[in-house]
């Protein structure tokens, strides 16, 4: 099973409540969607959301980055071959790991398609019957405003392990 093609697709939503990162404030989303397309027909779904104030990756430069190094990287090659082909990937995205992972995905996604096996089971096998997933409120340094939005999201989850605001080098539980 040979790489056809390697695309991004920039997709953009805008969040139903702003995201803060200290003095920034994120309202909208600007993901990247990675298809990797074997020449079977078969397609990987990878995403990449990059947060420029941690890596400085963009959705523009994860395009790019698709569309430059990694698309040469990849077409024609086996996908099956999955393990050394994230390798070499890996070496042409230095420091874009937002990129790396959606080709993670999107590769893991094909190959388990074309062999009718779900990715856990590319991966080692399931070790668990479900996952704990970490969700963020943000990193405001306003206590109320972390408290207000953590009171929004909360019946979103089945529980809050902790909820914590820093604030001038001080660690305040929030109730």
């Amino acid at each position: 099973m040979r790489i056809a093609s390697v695309e991004a697709v920039p997709l953009g939503a805008r969040l139903r409540v702003p995201f803060r990162f200290g003095t920034v404030v994120r309202t909208t989303s600007a993901n990247v969607l990675v298809r990797i397309t074997s020449d079977d027909g078969l397609t990987g779904y990878g995403e990449a959301c990059p947060v420029p104030q941690l890596t400085a990756e963009t959705q523009e430069s994860v395009v790019a980055l698709v569309e430059q190094r990694v698309a040469p990287e990849l077409v024609g090659e086996d996908a099956r071959r999955w393990r050394p082909l994230l390798g070499r990937v890996s070496r042409c995205l230095f420091q874009a790991p937002f990129t790396l992972a959606a080709i993670d995905m999107a590769l893991l996604d094909l190959v388990g398609k074309s062999l009718g096996v779900p990715v856990h089971e590319l991966l080692g096998g399931r070790h668990r019957d479900a996952i704990e997933v970490h969700g963020s409120v943000g990193w405001d340094a306003d206590p109320e405003r972390v408290a207000d939005t953590a009171q929004e999201q909360a019946p979103e989850f089945r529980w809050l392990s902790r909820l914590r605001a820093a604030v001038r080098r001080q660690h305040l539980p929030l109730r």
